[in-house]
């Protein structure tokens, strides 16, 4: 009897050895690739450095979003390292980076509530309806609405709409316009379409050109009759902008 307990006694310790053991190993790890992902997102492209990270993360795939996640959130990284951070989390295209990246929407500097909205967009899942929804109503700098619009027109989930017809009555004429853009995308209502083609040729330069922009990098057929509005925009920059968009839109 106690030989078999000494043998209890001794597979216990062998495992609470090996658990304590792979917990050291993996928090090894998990250090490490924070340290690689940073190297990744603060060196250039090309350098032997960047290769190495990439060999890195090539060969421990698991570790990639979490330590990007980890660069991304922390505040005291230059705004470069964790932008890089943010588009490589959308280029990966991974559901499970959505809650933590979404609480990046929330954060004090407006670039990386931009660029957070733009990755979600890539990743283009529905789960990340609730963080751009709930951010919009708040939002007020112009560039993080776009991207915020531009996601979920990527996303076409018809849950939004309510929301955005409470903003398509807004004082502000670009929230307005952009809610408009989610209306007629997403409801297919041609009251928006006139009230959008109507803006690109009426506004004046500065709301022409965000709109347009907007209108362009949201592409597809559909975009091209808007854009054609403004082909004969007085404004020769307008103009280029347009014929831009609408080859693009056509090439793909």
């Amino acid at each position: 009897m106690k030989f078999i307990k000494k043998i209890i006694l001794a597979i216990f310790f062998i495992l609470i050895i090996s658990i304590v053991g792979n917990a050291f190993y993996e928090y090894y790890r998990a250090k490490k690739a924070f340290k690689v992902a940073q190297i990744l997102c603060n060196t250039h492209f090309e350098s032997s450095e960047s290769k190495e990270a990439r060999t890195f993360f090539k060969e421990n795939r698991d570790l990639f979003i979490p330590a990007l996640i980890k660069v991304a959130e922390d505040r005291n990284q230059k705004y470069g390292t964790r932008s890089l951070a943010i588009i490589f989390i959308g280029e990966e295209r991974n559901v499970k980076a959505i809650k933590p990246i979404g609480e990046l929407l929330f954060d004090n500097d407006w670039r990386i509530r931009a660029l957070t909205a733009e990755s979600l967009g890539k990743i283009g899942d529905k789960s990340a309806i609730k963080f751009l929804s709930q951010v919009w109503l708040k939002e007020d700098i112009w560039e993080v609405q776009q991207e915020i619009v531009i996601a979920l027109v990527k996303i076409r989930d018809k849950s939004v709409i309510p929301n955005f017809l409470k903003t398509y009555k807004s004082n502000d004429r670009n929230t307005q316009l952009l809610s408009a853009i989610v209306l007629y995308k997403l409801s297919g209502d041609n009251y928006y379409f006139n009230v959008i083609a109507e803006a690109v040729s009426g506004e004046e330069y500065k709301t022409r050109g965000r709109l347009i922009w907007t209108l362009g990098k949201i592409g597809g057929y559909e975009m091209i009759p808007l854009l054609e509005k403004a082909l004969d925009d007085k404004d020769s920059r307008i103009r280029k902008l347009v014929q831009k968009y609408i080859e693009e839109i056509k090439i793909k």
